[in-house]
C-alpha cells in the first residue's frame, strides 16, 4: 500500500468515525441537532441526515465540527466528559475493534444520561467509571492530519 493509499485510508477513517459518534457527542457537548445546525450555519434536517448517514460528512464538515467540538471543549472545562471520550473515539488510532466498540458502547450510554440531563459532575462520574481503564492519548493535531492527507489524496 503506498503513502497516498494509507493518507486516504486514515481520513476516510476519520470521517467515518466523526460520523458514527456525531449523535454521542452531540448530546455529551449538550447541543440539540438545532443547536449544531445554527453553530454549523447549516439545518437541524442536514444535522439529522448526517446523524442517519443519509448524506455522507464531507471534509469541510468535518473540519468545523471538530472545531465547535474543540471549541466546546474549551469553553466549558467542567465537561469533562467531552474532553474524555472526544480524543478516544476521534483520535486514537485503535486497531482493535473490540476497544473501539467499547468506547462507542461508553460514549453512547454517556449521550443518553446527557439526554435525560444529568449535571456535568455526574456525567463525568460516568465517564470515569465507564472509561476507567482506557486512557486518552495526547491530542493528536487532526487538523493538520487531515489536511495533509486530502491534500494527497489529490494526487491518486
Amino acid at each position: 500500500m503506498n503513502e497516498n493509499t494509507e493518507m486516504k485510508n486514515e481520513q476516510d477513517t476519520r470521517l467515518e468515525r466523526l460520523q458514527d459518534n456525531l449523535p454521542a457527542i452531540r448530546k455529551i457537548a449538550g447541543w440539540r441537532a438545532v443547536d449544531l445546525g445554527n453553530l454549523l450555519g447549516i439545518t437541524k434536517q442536514s444535522v439529522s441526515n448526517l446523524e442517519t448517514r443519509k448524506s455522507k460528512i464531507t471534509l469541510m464538515q468535518y473540519i468545523a465540527i471538530r472545531h465547535m467540538i474543540d471549541f466546546q471543549i474549551t469553553a466549558h472545562p467542567e465537561n469533562t466528559a467531552l474532553a474524555h471520550v472526544v480524543p478516544l473515539l476521534l483520535d486514537s488510532p485503535y486497531t482493535d475493534e473490540k476497544t473501539y466498540d467499547e468506547i462507542k458502547k461508553a460514549a453512547e450510554e454517556m449521550a443518553s444520561a446527557a439526554s435525560g440531563g444529568v449535571s456535568d459532575a455526574v456525567l463525568s462520574t460516568l465517564s470515569d467509571s465507564l472509561l476507567s481503564d482506557i486512557d486518552a492519548s495526547p491530542p493528536s493535531d487532526w487538523t493538520a492530519a487531515v489536511v495533509a492527507s486530502a491534500a494527497s489524496c489529490q494526487d491518486i
